[in-house]
């Protein structure tokens, strides 16, 4: 909480200082990491561009169906309608970080054979942007690179016209995601970035951090990242619905 308070009054080297008293004893917690980013860009440290290096640390990815689906396409119309069915009630969890949507609860059901089937066809993705990573003690996502992983958690969110993602961290993750199913039409997106994934805008507002990195969604991309940079929805008012899943990944018998 003092760490949150110095960066709102503008005193970031202040805050950067608990930040790295704070690290050794949690330098896992992709909060603290977010929060001393934002510390680090508010002191115009060139540090900052290592950890929001956006070009080496934003990936993005056209899946490949399944078997059994002639197209991606094909199976995004599969999986809408799933999806759709885990969104039946009215759920909004005050917790969360969507508002004007509905989030699925507890996990993706793998026993749900296009659910099971979109958890397989992420092997491969996730598997190069772990390659990808630097052997570097140095830097907190690259450190952790090992050859084996899990998904920690899965989850759908559906997006009505004026819905938006606060913006967020994913405090216990590795690597975080976005796979679009089905996205707005009908609007300039180029101009309005209405639906956009964009990042490095802080939780609250903070001098001088505003976004400086934008995703425009498409179906069938999927967006990894590190689970701490800070990443949110632009707001979107035309169109029927913005649908994703979404999941956290985390090493498997690495640091």
């Amino acid at each position: 909480n003092l760490l949150v308070t110095l960066l709102r009054v503008g005193e970031p080297a202040e805050a950067l200082a608990l930040a790295d008293e704070l690290s050794p004893s949690a330098a896992d917690d992709q909060q603290l990491i977010a929060y001393r980013a934002t510390a680090l860009r508010m002191l115009a440290d060139p540090r900052y561009r290592q950890l929001h290096d956006y070009e080496r640390l934003i990936y993005l990815y056209r899946l490949q169906p399944w078997a059994g689906f002639d197209s991606l396409k094909q199976f995004n119309r599969v999986f809408t309608r799933e999806l759709t069915l885990l969104h039946r009630w009215p759920q909004r969890p005050l917790e969360q970080s969507l508002r004007g949507g509905t989030q699925t609860e507890n996990n993706l059901p793998r026993d749900n054979p296009v659910i099971a089937a979109f958890f397989t066809m992420l092997d491969a993705p996730i598997r190069d942007y772990i390659e990808r990573l630097e052997h570097s003690r140095d830097h907190p996502t690259d450190r952790r690179k090992c050859g084996a992983y899990r998904i920690s958690g899965s989850w759908s969110v559906r997006l009505r016209p004026g819905g938006f993602h606060l913006n967020h961290v994913h405090p216990m993750g590795w690597l975080s995601s976005a796979y679009y199913v089905d996205v707005p039409h009908g609007f300039d997106h180029a101009q309005s970035k209405e639906g956009w994934l964009k990042f490095g805008e802080p939780d609250l507002p903070m001098p001088g951090c505003t976004a400086d990195h934008f995703v425009a969604p498409e179906p069938g991309m999927l967006v990894l990242f590190p689970s701490y940079l800070w990443h949110g929805t632009v707001p979107f008012q035309n169109g029927e619905q913005r649908l994703t899943a979404a999941f956290d990944v985390v090493p498997d018998g690495g640091p």
